[in-house]
């Protein structure tokens, strides 16, 4: 067995609907939803390693400012 280990600065962008939010929330109010954004994220980890015992050491999470910035350009 591997074991692989990928830290500290991974970067992952999700599309997820969350209720109330829009592209004119704050990041403040995404994090409301972590229980929500954090199992969308394990589910989709568990499809792509299902072989894998996954351990999550820290989980931070945010707006993609990114489709603000694409409307400023």
């Amino acid at each position: 067995m591997v074991r692989i280990t990928i830290a500290p600065d991974i970067e992952f962008k999700m599309d997820i609907e969350l209720e109330g939010i829009t592209d004119a929330s704050r990041d403040h109010d995404v994090q409301q939803h972590k229980k929500t954004v954090y199992s969308a994220f394990m589910e989709r980890m568990k499809k792509a390693f299902p072989e894998s015992d996954l351990k999550i050491d820290t989980f931070a999470f945010g707006l993609d400012k990114s489709k603000e910035w694409r409307k400023a350009a």
